[in-house]
């Protein structure tokens, strides 16, 4: 996982290299890279575009490079597909394996065809000397048909994943395919125990992070080809497109995440000993903890991995442009409050500014989120609960969408601000479901994130009026 999201770093790069760069910057090493401007520099021959042409083979030499490591982890991921068609075969669900399979088929197309123009393009920059215009210009061509293109192919993988009012997408298809196999109980009697829940997790994130991979090498093809053209008006419309792709996508990708640790929470389920004691596995606790965002416990926080790892595998895919700064906080609706009912605060209208650590006491020059939006993190045909997220988005973009300097957020150390009793918040709630518990728990108004320019991206997330419950027993937390 590592490995992928630093490959759809090197790719962003490319991508915002060649929509808001020039050549002429490139030369001057304002940008840094000439990712974005290959095609168009290619067949240039002056003796001032010599470094680009050794900067270009720089970049294409990485580039094969990374299709060997992509490759394998292709092969890797194809492995443990089997298996879960295995399983389902075993208790008799393979209908789901058939759902799933049915809409990956098509989009393996689009993906084998960008791959296809993608494996040109790094050849020619492997290449530069060998390569001639006409194939250059051949190359554009390709990339630019309306018919099968690149942008033809990242519109429908783009379809895909986000489905429909009747039909679901392909994350949430994978996502109840291998839901199926960790809930405890299983299918017609047949628990299946054979899959680790939380490698089931690293999948998920490894097969979005294959399809965000090929969009975003489609999304660099088109910038290419547009900029071969002397067109970078169209450049910087396609990499804006992409990003809106990548906020929409954001919605289904993390709501499945939380429908799968709830999935590994009734997987790891605590079991009875042979004197009747009840045992809880480690497991156990660390998906209820995944879950809630730690809300559960006494211990102190830290953001859940895996929402942590979905967040910055978002940000890295957006494609960020040099000195923007993009901080995330989730607020999760626990399982065992409704906001939605009336007998709770209606934590849907609630706002989670965060404030300057320096200010941290007072809560002075507080910043609102720049947007949020409301994850429905659930499915009813799972027989899962009501979970909600409510995901707040701050950056440091301006009207047009730049980095500002007079943005609020700036390079330093932030905290949740302190809402306990405001917003028409009861700074305590008790119910016959809960202990007495704050809004926001000590533990998560002491964390602290930091923002700088090799820490463009932040997130925490935390549990709202998430109760303190202390286990005694056979395993302690």
């Amino acid at each position: 996982m590592v490995f992928f999201g630093d490959a759809l770093k090197f790719v962003g790069n490319t991508i915002v290299n060649g929509a808001i760069g020039t050549v002429e910057e490139v030369a001057q090493g304002v940008i840094g890279e000439v990712g974005g401007h290959v095609l168009n520099q290619i067949t240039q021959e002056s003796p001032e575009n010599e470094k680009i042409i050794q900067d270009i083979q720089v970049l294409g030499n990485n580039i094969i490079g990374l299709e060997t490591s992509v490759t394998a982890l292709r092969s890797e991921f194809a492995s443990f597909s089997t298996s879960i068609k295995n399983q389902l075969d075993h208790i008799q669900q393979e209908q789901l394996h058939s759902d799933w399979s049915d809409e990956n088929r098509p989009v393996n197309g689009y993906i084998t065809a960008i791959e296809t123009q993608h494996t040109r393009y790094s050849n020619y920059a492997t290449n530069p000397g060998g390569t001639t215009k006409q194939e250059v210009d051949h190359l554009v061509d390709d990339i630019l048909d309306t018919n099968g293109g690149a942008e033809y192919n990242l519109n429908m993988i783009h379809k895909s994943v986000m489905g429909s009012q009747s039909s679901d997408g392909l994350l949430r298809l994978w996502t109840k395919m291998t839901a199926t196999l960790i809930i405890d109980d299983g299918f017609n009697g047949e628990p299946v125990d054979s899959i680790d829940p939380h490698e089931l997790l690293n999948q998920y994130l490894s097969y979005y992070t294959h399809i965000l991979y090929a969009q975003a090498r489609a999304t660099n093809l088109l910038v290419e080809a547009y900029n071969a053209q002397k067109n970078q008006d169209e450049a910087k419309l396609i990499w804006q497109k992409y990003q809106g792709y990548m906020d929409e996508q954001a919605k289904p990708f993390l709501e499945n995440i939380d429908i799968l640790l709830w999935a590994s929470n009734r997987a790891t389920i605590s079991t009875i000993s042979s004197t009747g004691e009840t045992v809880y596995t480690y497991e156990h606790f660390q998906s209820i903890q995944w879950l809630t965002a730690g809300g559960q416990f006494k211990s102190s926080y830290w953001p859940t991995e895996i929402r942590y790892q979905a967040e910055a595998l978002l940000a890295g895919a957006r494609a960020m442009q040099p000195g923007e700064r993009r901080l995330i906080v989730h607020m999760i609706y626990p399982p065992y409050i409704n906001p939605l009912s009336g007998i709770f605060p209606p934590l849907e209208n609630v706002e989670v500014p965060i404030v300057p650590y320096k200010d941290r006491d007072d809560g002075e020059n507080s910043i609102n989120p720049s947007n949020a939006t409301i994850l429905n993190a659930f499915d009813n045909s799972l027989g899962m609960l009501e979970h909600y997220v409510k995901r707040f988005i701050f950056t440091n973009l301006d009207s047009e969408g730049k980095p500002s300097k007079d943005s609020d957020l700036q390079d330093i150390a932030y905290v949740l601000k302190d809402i306990n009793g405001t917003q028409n918040l009861p700074p305590v709630i008790e119910s016959g479901l809960t202990r007495a518990t704050n809004f926001q728990q000590e533990k998560y108004l002491t964390y602290v994130m930091n923002l700088s320019p090799t820490r463009p991206f932040e997130f925490m997330d935390f549990g709202a009026y998430a109760p303190e419950h202390e286990y005694t027993g056979n395993y302690n937390v």
